[in-house]
């Protein structure tokens, strides 16, 4: 038995070490995609400030001086002639490494599972030793080394027993297990309690958080050293729901934030939700938004405050997607509920006064704001809505979707 513990505990270890590996080369593949997402949009800064100066000089007649131009050369020179179908293969590449290398990590957390059942068999067989004397009672052994008792000191996970010189322990969090106070959150799990530190987070939040329903969203997974929170694995996903339900909690009036800002929500772009957020877009018309909007602007996310006929309210979740058309943009509200349709606003630029307007439509206290859109032209007019486009058969939906692309 002892032969057979120390084997799967060893087998633990390189386990543990392979998983922690896996998990720093997704940490680093998303630096990559970061980084490369950067690079690319000063790239198309770098061309359109380019293009500029060559027209202004085209307009003038003076194109034969513009090499002279020593901002033009040194904008030139930066340009890389990668194409846009080679950055987006790059990101293609980076992103299927990233999903590989997370199917090793959920294959490894298996494989760590079975061993603690293992060993959670052969533990209480070894727990305690025990000496018949010449009467034949049985007495507590003395010797420390023939006594398997387990430090009251020692924090164990609430899911995985951790290899005993390791102290690395992973669990999933139920989200209504997780608590939001000032500046840090605490979550428990099988009468343990864990905290960890996030600017960020704010009490507030918990009152919010009642009125919302975390359908399909991933449970947060904790990976902790003793009993310390070492790392969220999922974080981008806790980052998400606070700068969402911050929003939801001002427009539910438990406070005041600061006016909507579109740069509070520029990396909320198509490529950081297929990155990081995926379980956001579940139905096919999400998916089908989502590779139809422009890449360079943010789909933000609306908590759609709704509100029944005895003025009891919920939230639910709703997406703006923005779609560049020729004379301006499109934009398209999605409700993660299915039932309901598609809503295309028409707007000259995208630009933060009129998605302000339509945002603090979506997420305000009005009854059947639906109903109330389609049966009022003046507030069709004001929020700039062009159609409504039903989801009785997708392939129908898809076409009118196509047309705005």
């Amino acid at each position: 038995m002892a032969k057979k513990k120390q084997k799967n505990e060893k087998k633990l270890n390189a386990l543990v070490a392979k998983r922690i590996e896996s998990q720093n080369k997704i940490t680093s593949l998303q630096s990559q995609i970061t980084r490369l997402q950067k690079q690319h949009e000063q790239e198309k800064k770098n061309r359109n400030t380019a293009s500029e100066i060559e027209n202004l000089y085209k307009k003038n007649k003076m194109t034969h001086l513009l090499n002279l131009n020593k901002t033009y050369t040194e904008l030139k020179n930066t340009i890389k002639l990668a194409s846009g179908a080679t950055f987006e293969n790059k990101l293609s590449n980076l992103s299927a490494k990233i999903s590989k290398t997370r199917e090793i990590v959920a294959q490894t957390d298996k494989e760590i599972s079975n061993i603690h059942e293992e060993l959670k068999k052969i533990e209480p067989l070894n727990k305690r030793k025990k000496v018949i004397n010449k009467k034949g009672t049985t007495l507590k052994s003395n010797n420390k080394k023939d006594s398997l008792e387990i430090s009251p000191n020692q924090r164990f996970s609430p899911l995985y027993t951790p290899a005993f010189n390791t102290g690395i322990m992973i669990f999933e969090a139920e989200w209504e297990n997780v608590g939001f106070a000032d500046g840090f959150i605490t979550i428990k799990h099988k009468e343990n309690w864990y905290r960890k530190d996030i600017s960020q987070s704010k009490k507030y939040l918990n009152e919010i958080k009642h009125y919302y329903k975390f359908n399909n969203v991933p449970k947060l997974r904790i990976v902790l050293n003793g009993s310390i929170i070492k790392s969220i694995e999922n974080q981008e996903v806790l980052f998400y729901h606070i700068d969402f339900l911050s929003i939801a909690a001002s427009n539910f009036g438990f406070i005041k934030v600061n006016p909507f800002r579109l740069k509070n929500w520029r990396k909320y772009t198509k490529q950081y939700y297929k990155t990081n957020l995926s379980f956001a877009f579940h139905s096919l018309t999400l998916k089908r938004l989502c590779e139809c909007c422009d890449p360079s602007l943010p789909i933000i996310p609306v908590g759609e405050a709704v509100i029944n006929s005895s003025g009891t309210k919920t939230i639910h979740n709703s997406f703006l997607f923005p779609m560049k058309s020729k004379v301006g943009h499109f934009i398209v509200w999605e409700s993660t509920e299915e039932a309901k349709a598609s809503y295309v606003f028409s707007l000259n630029s995208f630009a933060e006064k009129d998605v302000q307007t339509l945002f603090d439509y979506i997420a305000g206290d009005t009854p059947n704001k639906r109903w109330t859109l389609i049966n009022s032209k003046p507030l069709q007019d004001k929020l700039k809505m062009k159609s409504r486009v039903v989801h009785t058969e997708f392939s129908l939906w898809d076409n009118e979707i196509r047309l705005l692309c």
